[in-house]
């Protein structure tokens, strides 16, 4: 469900769960980044199977097909957004918020499946406290709305987190498909 900007008078297109059970997903009309942070969880991702073992982050497109077959001590969280969420605005005096055609494409490669990316990256044990820090602002964030300037802020956290999640594909620490 999207939250309200309590200082904006908007929508927003985004949603945290702190208590990720896997049984929604994928969220319609929505990418999703799952990070599992303890335990594993067996499933079908598009037809293909996999086991996602903590500490790994699922990245979901609306269009993914999941099927759960076991989880085992599982703890994992989510953050979930729309697409227009990467939208940039530009302020105009007569016409206020105004969006325009330019769009951050930062990670967005991380939520399309082929024969070499199945959407699922192991996160290392130096990216693991960065990537935890990160997650949990967002979320924090999504709830609180601290200030004007929460989405912003969340933008931020979640460009650095695909960010992250890119670097990491590279250097090759995503994980094989079983």
């Amino acid at each position: 469900m999207p939250q309200m900007d309590r200082y904006k008078n908007r929508s927003v297109y985004i949603e945290f769960n702190a208590e990720e059970d896997f049984n929604k997903l994928p969220y319609k009309a929505r990418f999703t980044i799952v990070f599992v942070t303890n335990g594993s969880v067996n499933l079908k991702l598009n037809a293909y199977p996999i086991k996602v073992v903590a500490p790994s982050i699922l990245c979901l497109s609306k269009d993914d097909k999941i099927q759960i077959f076991e989880k085992n001590n599982l703890a994992s969280q989510s953050f979930s957004f729309h697409p227009d969420f990467f939208n940039t605005a530009y302020f105009s005096e007569e016409t206020g918020y105004m969006s325009n055609s330019l769009k951050i494409e930062t990670g967005l490669s991380l939520f399309k499946k082929d024969n070499k990316n199945n959407g699922v990256y192991t996160v290392t044990e130096k990216a693991y406290p960065k990537l935890y820090e990160w997650f949990f602002i967002m979320g924090t964030e999504v709830h609180a709305q601290s200030d004007s300037l929460w989405v912003c802020r969340i933008k931020k956290y979640l460009i650095q987190i695909l960010g992250l999640l890119e670097e990491l594909n590279k250097n090759g620490e995503q994980s094989p498909v079983d």
